[in-house]
């Protein structure tokens, strides 16, 4: 049931127990794309639940690469993206302040539902 229901356009989701749906912008930097799960209440986008990314300026990635953050409150994030069809399994990791980071293809531009 939950599939079908869709905020703004986009299709929600069960992050753990809590609605969400994708957002996506750009970092300022350089443009790469920023991916959020934002939290779904009465209908309507509330606040942020996770950065799903990480902005590596120093990582030279594809277009449609994004660098998913998996440390902390994001244990988990890399396989819950893969099975949601937002990412590939990784291309490849980009080592950060200690930290392997993997990079995936991006599978969708937005999640808006036809």
């Amino acid at each position: 049931m939950l599939a079908h229901t869709t905020v703004n356009g986009k299709r929600v989701r069960c992050y753990g127990r809590t609605e969400v749906v994708l957002s996506f912008s750009r970092y300022l930097r350089n443009g790469r794309t920023c991916l959020r799960l934002m939290a779904v209440e009465d209908g309507r986008e509330t606040e942020p639940v996770a950065v799903c990314t990480v902005n590596l300026p120093a990582v030279p990635m594809a277009e449609n690469e994004v660098a998913i953050k998996t440390w902390y409150e994001n244990v988990g994030m890399l396989g819950w993206l893969m099975d949601e069809g937002v990412v590939s399994e990784p291309q490849h990791y980009a080592f950060f302040a200690g930290v392997f980071i993997p990079v995936c293809c991006l599978l969708i531009r937005d999640d808006f539902v036809f």
